[in-house]
């Protein structure tokens, strides 16, 4: 668990220890409260107030986070998916390509046709898409 949740968790019980505290008071004590006591609700209401607004910003700023971490992930899946599609396209282009050369030197009796331009240019291609 990392540090920004702790703190969340940790602030998430004392708001809800507080919340019970305050909800197993009398509504409406049978005496009035002393100015101290007064002092220190207004204070611990004022530190709850403080406590729920931190809680929010931090929750909203966590999902903004998430969010993107998600759009950045799925870019990254089409992005790959694209790469690896152009790449199986390639691979196919070049086995294509070879089996064209290994057939034209079939055609021509099997030589040597390093002299032939268009299997030069042929073989020179075929480097070029698997470098």
């Amino acid at each position: 668990m990392d540090r920004g949740t702790a703190n969340l968790r940790r602030e998430a019980e004392l708001l809800t220890r507080y919340s019970r505290e305050l909800q197993g008071r009398d509504r409406f004590p049978s005496s009035v409260p002393h100015p101290d006591d007064l002092a220190k609700l207004q204070k611990e209401r004022q530190q709850l107030l403080e406590w729920g607004e931190n809680l929010y910003r931090e929750v909203s700023r966590l999902e903004r986070e998430r969010r993107d971490r998600d759009e950045e992930s799925n870019n990254t899946t089409r992005r790959l998916e694209a790469l690896e599609k152009r790449n199986d396209a390639l691979v196919q282009k070049c086995t294509h390509l070879e089996s064209v050369i290994a057939g034209s030197g079939q055609l021509f009796g099997g030589g040597d046709l390093a002299g032939d331009a268009e299997v030069v240019e042929m073989k020179r291609t075929i480097g070029t898409l698997l470098f």
